[in-house]
């Protein structure tokens, strides 16, 4: 029994003693660093959840349409940097001036509006596919939307009907 032991402290010295043992020890806080740091870096801000309750019924359909609308406005700043890249807007100009003057501006209210009365990204993807380039690839640009395919709990927005509430 006493060889057992020595060989077992033997075989820890010199596990203890090889540079690798000190690297990983002083590697060890560093890793738990970067895996704490790293979502901060890249994430950018949190994502806020919050609860409207709306006992009026007032707001939901107000509510509604200022996230249809920063919607509409993120897909067209998307799709604009999609034809900016990948069509020929000097055709577009002459051939569909109101789908350049949209492109041309895709945060402004009336690009917004126009884009939302157009149809939405299907209708100006496919009037932008006749203006591509010969030399880009056919590939779709990738649009910013919610993530919740059009429901109330869009971005961590829940809106609770009056009904629902039973107060005491």
């Amino acid at each position: 029994m006493r060889n057992a032991f020595l060989i077992a402290r033997q075989e820890f010295v010199k596990y203890v003693t090889r540079r690798g043992f000190f690297i990983s020890i002083l590697m060890f806080p560093l890793w738990v660093m970067f895996v704490v740091l790293l979502p901060q870096w890249t994430g950018g801000a949190p994502q806020r959840v919050f609860t409207i309750v709306d006992r009026a019924g007032g707001y939901r359909e107000a509510i509604l349409e200022a996230l249809a609308r920063e919607d509409a406005g993120r897909e067209l700043t998307a799709l604009a940097g999609y034809a900016n890249a990948n069509a020929d807007m000097a055709a577009v100009r002459r051939a569909a001036p109101q789908l350049a003057r949209m492109l041309a501006m895709p945060q402004a209210a009336r690009s917004i509006a126009a884009f939302r009365m157009f149809g939405g990204s299907r209708i100006v993807l496919s009037e932008l596919a006749r203006f591509t380039k010969p030399s880009m690839s056919r590939r779709r640009p990738s649009l910013n939307r919610s993530r919740t395919n059009g429901s109330a709990r869009r971005r961590g927005a829940i809106l609770i009907p009056a009904d629902c509430l039973r107060w005491r």
